[in-house]
C-alpha cells in the first residue's frame, strides 16, 4: 500500500525549473562540459560530475523517518518533500528529494531516470541513449540521520552501493518499485511551472558555498575532483 501513489512522485522532478537548469550549467561549467549522454562513458561522466559537484559545495544527505497518519480506518506514512530547488537552496535533501535532484539534472543534460523505492529508502537509476544504466546512491555525499555528520563517500562507492543495494533485494526478496520518471511525465504527470529567480545570485550562491567548502577543515571531506578545489582526483 506504500506504493499505492508512488506515480504522483514523478511530478516532483522540474527538470524544466530554471533553478535546476542553472545548477546543471554550473556543473557543466566546473567540468569542462558534459557531452551529450548516448553511451556508458558519458552516463559516468555526467554522474560523476553531478556527484563531486555536490560534495564539493558542501550538500549533504539529511535523514528523517516518516510519520503515521490515521485517517478514519486507513493508516499510513506521511513525510514532507521539497522541490529540487529547495534543495538546492537548502543546500541538504532526504534520501528521496536528493534522488529527484539527480532525475531532474539527468533529464537536463538529456539521460533518463528511474527512481528506486525501497523501504524507507529512495535512490536512483540514470540511463544512457543506449540503454546503458547507472544506479547511484544519492545519500554518499555526507551527513547523515539525527545530526551524525558523515564524511562524504566516494562517487566510486555511491555507485558500488547502489548496485549491492540492488543485489540485497534479489537475494532477499525485498519489496521494490522502479519508477521511470520520463514514462510518467509523458503519461501526463508533469511538474508545476516554477517562477524564474535571479539567475547571477544562485551562480554566485553556489560560488560562495565552493569557498566555504574549500576552507573548511578537511576531516569531514573526500578528495574531489573539483577543478576550482585546487586539488582531488
Amino acid at each position: 500500500d506504500y506504493y499505492d501513489n508512488e506515480e504522483l512522485t514523478a511530478a516532483y522532478v522540474t527538470d524544466e525549473d530554471p533553478v535546476v537548469k542553472t545548477y546543471y550549467t554550473k556543473v557543466s561549467e566546473v567540468y569542462g562540459g558534459i557531452n551529450i549522454i548516448t553511451t556508458q562513458k558519458d552516463l559516468v561522466q555526467l554522474a560523476r560530475s553531478i556527484y563531486d559537484f555536490m560534495v564539493s559545495r558542501g550538500m549533504t544527505y539529511s535523514g528523517a523517518k516518516g510519520v503515521p497518519e490515521t485517517v478514519g480506518d486507513v493508516r499510513s506514512m506521511t513525510q514532507s518533500m521539497r522541490l529540487p530547488r529547495d534543495v538546492i537552496y537548502g543546500n541538504s535533501g532526504l534520501c528521496v528529494e536528493l534522488a529527484y535532484l539527480w532525475s531532474a539534472l539527468a533529464h537536463t543534460a538529456g539521460a533518463k531516470s528511474k527512481l528506486v523505492f525501497i523501504p524507507g529508502h529512495c535512490f536512483v537509476i540514470l540511463e544512457s541513449g543506449d540503454g546503458s544504466q547507472l544506479p547511484v546512491e544519492c545519500t554518499m555525499i555526507g551527513g547523515g540521520a539525527g545530526g551524525n555528520m558523515e564524511a562524504a563517500g566516494t562517487f566510486d562507492s555511491a555507485v558500488e552501493a547502489a548496485f549491492k543495494t540492488l543485489a540485497k533485494v534479489d537475494e532477499t526478496g525485498m519489496p521494490i518499485s522502479i519508477l521511470d520518471v520520463q514514462e510518467q511525465h509523458l503519461n501526463g504527470i508533469r511538474p508545476p511551472e516554477l517562477e524564474d529567480v535571479n539567475r547571477t545570485e544562485l551562480v554566485r550562491f553556489l560560488d560562495d558555498l565552493r569557498a566555504r567548502r574549500a576552507n573548511a577543515p578537511m576531516n569531514n571531506q573526500v578528495a574531489m575532483n573539483d577543478p576550482n578545489m585546487g586539488g582531488g582526483g
